[in-house]
């Protein structure tokens, strides 16, 4: 497995190898936020972007503070 182009895949495939343990959420989301650095300057498809808080909820999936987190399905979290 190439972990060096993770931004290149399929949500069906990342969440998957999520699923399977062979990546975090955290290591998906660090690619395509490198990608987005990358490449925003030149495309300006983002109006806002909060990588933070991105890599915070991965982590969050990661260690399972959201119920279905390893489902591969996107996941609201609330805390309260």
């Amino acid at each position: 497995m190439d972990l060096t182009n993770l931004h290149t895949l399929s949500a069906m495939d990342a969440a998957r190898l999520i699923r399977e343990g062979v990546i975090s959420s955290e290591q998906y989301v660090a690619a395509c936020l490198a990608r987005v650095r990358e490449a925003d300057a030149r495309i300006e498809a983002w109006a806002f972007l909060d990588p933070d808080h991105a890599l915070e909820q991965a982590r969050a999936a990661d260690g399972g503070a959201c119920p279905g987190s390893r489902s591969g399905r996107s996941t609201v979290c609330r805390s309260g």
